[in-house]
């Protein structure tokens, strides 16, 4: 498996669990594809299939996170600070904010998903990697900001909490 996969399985997986537990559903992936990422099936035989995307608070965090960039580490900040301090920067350009640049972030990417047809009983997964937000607080202005006239996610649109137990129904 690509490390991408194994970071949809894992969201799959942990989606799946929360959303039988909150839904009192019986879903179980049966198959790992593409577009949708997941074919699941409960008891009863009905699909559930779940596309996955990841969001950040600034472009750039996930490959920072994944190792793929040094952006976020103490050399990164310090570098950071100098350019400030030469007025080059502003503070403010290392600051994210829930309701601003997250939010606008997530947005985005739940905006590009929403321009594709994935079909029937699709649910749209966004797997946060931030330990910062509580996204209750967010999840109205965040549904109220989508373009929703072409909406191929009947089964919703979903935050998995970085610690992977709490999902969020935007839609």
């Amino acid at each position: 498996m690509t490390e991408k996969e194994i970071i949809e399985l894992e969201t799959a997986e942990c989606f799946i669990k929360l959303y039988n537990s909150q839904e009192k559903a019986s879903f179980r992936i049966v198959k790992h594809k593409d577009a949708p990422d997941f074919e699941c099936k409960d008891n009863k035989g009905n699909n559930l299939y779940i596309e996955v995307t990841l969001t950040e608070d600034r472009n750039g965090d996930i490959a920072a996170c994944l190792g793929r960039s040094d952006a976020k580490s103490p050399e990164a900040f310090k570098q950071h600070l100098e350019a400030v301090k030469r007025g080059e920067a502003s503070i403010f350009d290392s600051v994210s904010c829930l309701q601003g640049n997250v939010s606008d972030i997530a947005r985005e990417r739940i905006q590009k998903k929403l321009t594709k047809d994935y079909g029937k009983n699709v649910a749209l997964v966004v797997r946060d990697i931030s330990p910062l937000w509580e996204w209750e607080t967010a999840i109205d202005d965040l549904a109220s900001s989508l373009d929703l006239h072409h909406n191929p996610f009947e089964m919703g649109i979903w935050i998995l909490s970085t610690s992977r137990n709490k999902i969020y129904r935007v839609v």
